[in-house]
């Protein structure tokens, strides 16, 4: 797991993802990006129904929504404080949590909040209720009430370590992931209700940023942080061991998971990245999120339906379950090249669903090299005066994308 990563494949595989993202389908599109009204950082996002969710960010923001996200409504809160967490327990009560120790509670569904002092003063990045009574927020600390959020109790932790994420799968188990130090991956686990914290092994120099239990014994845990490390570790045995999925030193970075049954999960975190598994977590499938910017929190009140929020007031949503992987896109939508690798001249076959769109073609390092108007299935381009290399080779109009690659000898 320690082998040095091969920056020009990921390069040229993050560049193949952006030219993809750039585009705009006329059909419903996968991830539809919705109107936040702000360009606020936001950070975590919850539903209580089909329609009725909540997403909160920095400087104070809570949005929210009473009709699927068709539109986002600011909410008035007693603090200018960002917000990094929130969490309903059940219909009617529900947590807020962030900077300085800063716990908001909702007894009315959201209408109105109120200030619950945790007398904490560092920052609470993630919050998770039992039930109504009982829950936690972690961040620099290990906070527990067992009244509703009156009283808070605070458990010390050990020297360098730092949560972020905290999950229960019933009233004395639960999970904790983090860092130690601000670069080792942390993740500790309780059984008798966050009494005692016990360290789990896990090999691995990143900080963890969200942990996920579908089932009782089946965990998944990302991290990362931007343009660092990243990391997927899951557990079929109550964390006793973590398999590392994938893990590298640079890259994407991962913030947020959420499953919508054992089997169906979903990840998000730097550039835009969303990820499925449809297995539980042992494999991902990239998707299509239509944005480059960092996605914080993703959320689904169904199995289909799914919201995704990120820097600069993004708020996603999907209808289909995330749509389409990339790779299956790419197989059904490539571009027939030939010859290829090629020395001067190729052949540009494209389907008849990018007739009379536009051809581009750019090295790995996004710059385009060449551009033509296509207007015939078959066009022939002269690319003599290319050096010797990989290239992409993208066709588009205002219906489809279709994308290939070449070799130039």
């Amino acid at each position: 797991m320690n082998e040095t990563p091969d920056f020009k494949s990921i390069y040229m595989k993050k560049l193949l993802c952006i030219l993809l993202f750039s585009v705009q389908y006329s059909h419903a599109q996968d991830w539809q990006s919705l109107n936040s009204g702000t360009m606020n950082q936001l950070h975590s996002v919850f539903f209580k129904n089909a329609d009725t969710g909540f997403v909160v960010g920095v400087n104070g923001t809570l949005l929210k929504t009473i009709n699927g996200g068709l539109n986002w409504n600011p909410q008035p809160v007693p603090t200018v404080s960002s917000l990094y967490s929130i969490s309903f327990p059940d219909r009617s009560t529900g947590y807020i949590t962030g900077d300085s120790g800063i716990i908001l509670k909702t007894t009315d569904g959201g209408i109105n909040w109120i200030k619950k002092y945790s007398g904490f003063i560092a920052d609470l990045s993630s919050v998770f209720f039992v039930n109504e009574n009982i829950g936690y927020a972690v961040g620099g600390a290990i906070l527990k009430t067992t009244d509703g959020g009156i009283t808070w109790t605070n458990t010390p932790l050990g020297n360098g370590q730092g949560p972020l994420s905290v999950y229960f799968t019933d009233s004395l188990t639960g999970y904790i992931a983090g860092t130690e130090w601000g670069e080792l991956s942390l993740i500790l686990k309780t059984t008798n209700g966050g009494i005692t914290w016990n360290t789990q092994s896990v090999n691995l120099s990143c900080p963890l940023q969200a942990v996920f239990f579908p089932g009782k014994d089946t965990g998944i845990i990302v991290g990362g942080y931007y343009q660092g490390c990243w990391a997927i570790l899951r557990t079929t045995n109550g964390g006793s061991n973590w398999n590392i999925i994938s893990s590298g030193n640079w890259g994407e970075g991962y913030s947020s998971v959420f499953f919508t049954g054992i089997n169906k999960g979903f990840i998000v975190g730097d550039s835009g990245v969303i990820k499925r598994s449809s297995d539980g977590g042992s494999t991902w499938q990239s998707l299509y999120s239509g944005t480059t910017r960092r996605l914080f929190s993703v959320y689904f009140p169904d199995s289909l339906t799914g919201y995704a929020v990120g820097d600069s007031g993004t708020i996603l949503k999907t209808v289909n379950g995330g749509g389409v992987g990339i790779n299956d896109r790419l197989n059904k939508n490539k571009v027939e090249i030939f010859p290829n690798p090629a020395t001067d001249k190729i052949t540009v076959e494209v389907t008849d669903a990018t007739l009379d769109g536009n051809l581009t073609i750019v090295n790995i390092e996004g710059q385009q090299l060449i551009t033509r108007q296509i207007t015939q299935a078959k066009t022939v381009i002269d690319i003599s005066n290319l050096s010797g290399g990989v290239y992409f080779v993208r066709v588009t109009n205002d219906r489809a994308v279709e994308v290939g690659k070449i070799i130039k000898n």
